[in-house]
């Protein structure tokens, strides 16, 4: 009999055994206090601040890349007279001194200053200097209007849409003045002129101002030079003949005029 009870107690034993290694296992979660919470979601907030700073310092620097490249390219006026070794003004990439037509000529250097602002070669007229505005609308080259621009080229002609003159805008002031630099056929090599734009614009009283050509500006026209019309200075024969040599001018030639560059 004692032997059947210690069987039965053994048999009981192990169907507890049995029932408590079958039951599954909950895993144990520590609460988690307000504090705990409060500093986890801080850790979280500190982390996206972290990564908006980032972006932050990135758009800072790529603005700061932006305006120095920017004041890279700020316009720096001619205020003095180009340089005979200035390739712009006084070689054959400047179609006017290659066709007999260089400086000290009103269109050989707004040509060439153009060129120079633009280090690429312009789409301007190759005619007289009263023919720039009308050949630039026709060629739909570059924009236009009235307002003054850095480096726009300013036009006149003597009311016959044939001669006249050309210069570039060098500084805009306060007061309203637009100061100009240019040549002159026959005359100065350089020089710099003051207009007023609230008056006429007129360079002499003899002739018209027709408005300024935006060279910052190009249209979608291809530019294609005009060179059949009536009244024009230039042939395309002319263009092909080396009328000029490649070789810069010798500033010992012309003593009286100016090689500041």
């Amino acid at each position: 009999m004692k032997y059947y009870r210690y069987l039965i107690a053994t048999l009981v034993l192990l169907s507890i055994l049995s029932l408590a290694a079958a039951r599954p296992m909950t895993a144990y979660a520590a609460p988690v206090s307000a504090s705990d919470a409060a500093e986890g979601s801080g850790s979280q907030a500190d982390d996206s601040a972290a990564e908006e700073s980032a972006i932050d310092e990135t758009s800072s620097t790529e603005a700061d890349e932006a305006a120095a490249e920017d004041s890279a390219k700020e316009y720096i006026p001619r205020l003095e007279a180009p340089s005979y070794y200035n390739e712009y003004y006084f070689s054959r990439a400047n179609l006017y001194y290659a066709s007999g037509y260089g400086m000290p000529n009103c269109t050989a250097y707004a040509y060439g200053r153009a060129y120079e602002i633009l280090e690429s070669e312009p789409r301007l007229s190759i005619r007289d200097a009263g023919c720039w505005w009308y050949d630039n609308i026709e060629m739909h080259a570059y924009d236009y209007g009235q307002e003054p621009r850095l480096g726009a080229v300013a036009c006149w002609d003597n009311y016959d849409e044939s001669t006249g003159h050309v210069s570039v805008v060098e500084e805009i002031r306060e007061d309203g003045s637009v100061l100009l630099s240019e040549s002159s056929w026959s005359g100065y090599l350089f020089d710099t002129f003051e207009i007023d734009t609230e008056g006429s614009c007129k360079y002499t009283s003899s002739m018209r101002f027709l408005g300024y050509i935006y060279i910052d500006r190009p249209l979608a026209g291809d530019g294609t030079q005009i060179i059949t019309s009536p009244g024009s200075a230039f042939q395309r024969s002319q263009l092909s003949k080396s009328l000029i040599t490649e070789e810069p001018v010798d500033p010992a030639v012309s003593p009286d005029l100016t090689t500041e560059s």
